[in-house]
């Protein structure tokens, strides 16, 4: 019987693909030797961490905005980078006004680097909030669908069911896997609303307060949340394709075809 234990793990990452380096965050080049040159390179390009800033927790609430952008905007933003305007228009509805005190001393600081600094650190949530959501998706997906299960189906089993439920995107559906039927249209599987639950309400995280925040004001699901939700299922189905657990690199390539 086939299991996520013995998953076999692809590592070919797409050379167009400029999150790569965020979105497979388990990859590390141990290739390359250490010289002094290296080392001064390494101290440049350190990356930037919560403790680099006076005030910790602007630093995690400017994280929150681009995760909120990337869940109500566009998954893959094109050309776009994190800007502070949508920052301050969340901390104002918040009322906060010592993270924006925090926020104009940044603005408006002598030292060039403390702008490009924080936009930087911003950057750090595209991909992240892609990999949590990505990583309950894959959990949910395996249950689901029994995949992963001690009682579904085994190897090519799996593959021909995962081929039915990719096929026209019936996954989209609420499907029967006994007698192969679909019921509801699109984006009306009961998996999305399991995701969702878990993701959210189970286990709620702090890096997500705006998001969360905004779909407690608005009492809706943003319609680029749900698309995206979806399209990362599919991306999981097509992890078990195979027949086995196989873990694909989520970049923009593998996952605007669907």
């Amino acid at each position: 019987m086939d299991s996520e234990g013995d998953e076999e793990v692809v590592e070919t990452p797409s050379d167009d693909d400029e999150d790569m380096e965020y979105d497979n965050m388990n990859v590390k080049d141990v290739t390359q030797k250490e010289n002094k040159k290296a080392g001064k390179e390494s101290v440049k390009k350190a990356k930037i961490v919560e403790a680099d800033f006076e005030d910790v927790l602007l630093a995690r609430l400017a994280k929150s905005s681009v995760r909120l952008s990337i869940c109500i905007n566009d998954m893959w933003p094109r050309g776009v980078k994190p800007n502070l305007d949508l920052l301050k228009s969340e901390l104002k509805k918040m009322g906060n006004q010592d993270r924006l005190i925090s926020l104009k001393k940044i603005t408006t600081s002598p030292d060039p680097e403390e702008v490009p600094k924080l936009l930087k650190f911003m950057n750090y949530a595209s991909p992240q909030v892609r990999l949590d959501i990505a990583e309950v998706v894959r959990i949910l997906v395996g249950q689901f669908y029994d995949l992963s299960g001690a009682r579904g189906p085994e190897g090519q089993e799996k593959a021909d069911r995962v081929r039915w439920l990719t096929h026209k995107r019936r996954y989209h559906s609420n499907v029967d896997l006994e007698a192969l039927t679909l019921s509801g249209g699109p984006f009306s599987s009961p998996l999305i609303g399991k995701i969702l639950r878990a993701y959210f309400v189970d286990s709620p995280s702090h890096q997500d307060d705006f998001l969360i925040e905004h779909m407690k004001k608005t009492e809706a699901v943003p319609l680029r949340l749900i698309v995206m939700i979806t399209t990362l299922i599919d991306h999981a189905l097509s992890e078990w394709a195979g027949g086995n657990k196989t873990v694909i690199f989520i970049t923009r390539q593998n996952t605007e075809t669907m």
